[in-house]
């Protein structure tokens, strides 16, 4: 948790958006939110395994708002990225593991 301190709160809404969007969750709150999905795989995971366990745990949620968040969590020095793994498309991607 104290990971997270400094990291700024925001919503992920803008000004224009409807009522809907600005009901979003704090970006804080979402980011420890995949940093503890991402945390719970002990061999890494990669974006499609956080996106389909997203799904499950609170219903819909776009890919953008996950993928988002494991920049900002590589960017902080929280997690980092060890070789690459097929995803859902048959494409690779990068293996996401916390330091």
């Amino acid at each position: 948790m104290e990971k997270f301190i400094n990291v700024e709160n925001k919503k992920l809404s803008r000004k224009n958006d409807p009522a809907t969007s600005k009901q979003a969750v704090k970006t804080k709150t979402l980011q420890q939110w995949v940093y503890e999905i991402i945390a719970s795989y002990h061999n890494g995971c990669i974006l499609d395994q956080v996106l389909t366990r997203a799904i499950r745990e609170r219903g819909r949620i776009s890919t953008s708002s996950i993928s988002s968040r494991f920049c900002e969590l590589e960017r902080q020095g929280l997690i980092e990225y060890k070789g690459t793994r097929k995803g859902l498309s048959g494409r690779h991607q990068r293996i996401a593991r916390v330091k």
